[in-house]
């Protein structure tokens, strides 16, 4: 699967008009946004991690597709949980802010996804997160298309230990972050604006995934305070002309937005999923 993208950055006092015309060029309103990215760096060579991932189809058939990593580089892997939508709901008279469990304990949770979500106030329970692991590869070479455009592998997490599962294919966590902030569906293009937060590491544990606190209480990536624009688009066809659609979707999005916003194609390097 390819992904395009564009990239711009919002300045904090820019957020609220932005968001409005976001709002009236995909003609709806902005959906919350909140997922939570486990980082996992392989432990194993690459032909060890190929060979586990072979031993894992028999149960995971949809692992096959991690396999699209080279041979010759290893790269890190991600878990990424969307807040489902109900979660994402704040309940009458409460605090927008929400409050996360330990990810300590994600392995034992979802291992029964017939249990009953057990919550205290203010705080999601994991079950309610949509799991997916991604693989994310090198983009391609600026200039070959005016959009960033790379290899990716998703595969939904629909049950099970995903920590425990992508521990067994030979990989260790090494960090965590949340993206936190506000959807729109603009044609076939998923517009993010967004907040990067990274997840402080336990000093206890620093090899276990953390404790993930209040939304409030963590400092943004960027500390001006400002939001990042996305925009991707997904194709699973691969024909010429499809990726040519989608590329021309999203330059005809970036001229929408000249003088609100500039999007334009990312840095290779900052984007660089290789373990170094």
């Amino acid at each position: 699967m390819h992904e395009l993208l564009l990239f711009g950055q919002v300045p904090a006092r820019s957020h609220d008009l932005v968001l409005q015309v976001l709002a009236g060029v995909s003609a709806s309103q902005p959906r919350a946004y909140t997922a939570q990215h486990l980082v996992f760096k392989p432990t194993r060579s690459p032909q060890a991690i190929t060979a586990a991932v072979h031993a894992a189809r028999a149960s995971k058939p949809n692992a096959a597709a991690i396999e699209t990593q080279q041979a010759t580089d290893v790269f890190y892997l991600q878990l990424v949980g969307r807040l489902s939508d109900k979660a994402e709901q704040p309940k009458e008279g409460a605090s927008e802010d929400i409050s996360f469990q330990s990810v300590d304990g994600a392995r034992d949770t979802l291992q029964d996804a017939t249990k009953t979500d057990v919550k205290t106030d203010g705080v999601v329970d994991l079950t309610e997160y949509q799991w997916s692991l991604e693989y994310r590869d090198l983009p391609d070479v600026p200039g070959r298309r005016p959009v960033t455009s790379r290899q990716i592998a998703s595969t939904p997490v629909t049950g099970g230990a995903p920590i425990k599962f992508v521990e067994d294919l030979g990989y260790s966590y090494t960090a965590s972050y949340l993206q936190h902030g506000h959807e729109f569906i603009h044609n076939n293009i998923q517009l993010l604006l967004i907040k990067t937060l990274p997840v402080p590491q336990s000093a206890t544990a620093p090899s276990a995934p953390p404790t993930v606190p209040d939304i409030a209480s963590l400092k943004p990536l960027d500390s001006s305070g400002g939001y990042m624009l996305q925009a991707s688009v997904r194709v699973a066809d691969t024909r010429p002309e499809i990726l040519t659609q989608g590329t021309n979707e999203l330059t005809a999005l970036r001229d929408t937005l000249k003088g609100v916003v500039a999007i334009e194609v990312g840095d290779r390097l900052a984007l660089d999923t290789r373990v170094k």
